[in-house]
């Protein structure tokens, strides 16, 4: 799969998140620390990427194992199903 189709499929999770159509929940870390809504530090997460992405670029293969890493974070965290999206991007960096 593309990087650019997997920035998307990101980019659908945080709409979605955004306009309640995807569930999520905080663990107890994460209310205490008030860390805002899951669709901001999801954006934040694709933004490692995806400013790259969108405009063209490769990013550096640092910067996309450092957006699979925050994304299995953010998955654990909020329990939010990013399976497919971590496995695509698993894919992509094992290219």
């Amino acid at each position: 799969m593309k990087l650019y189709d997997i920035c998307k499929e990101i980019a659908v999770i945080e709409d979605k998140l955004v306009y309640g159509e995807i569930e999520f929940s905080y663990n107890k870390l994460m209310s205490a620390m008030k860390a805002g809504h899951p669709a901001d530090i999801l954006d934040d997460i694709l933004s490692i990427i995806g400013w790259d992405v969108f405009a063209g670029k490769e990013p550096p293969i640092e910067k996309v194992e450092e957006t699979l890493k925050r994304l299995k974070g953010f998955q654990s965290t909020f329990k939010v199903d990013m399976k497919q999206i971590i496995n695509n991007l698993k894919e992509y960096i094992d290219e």
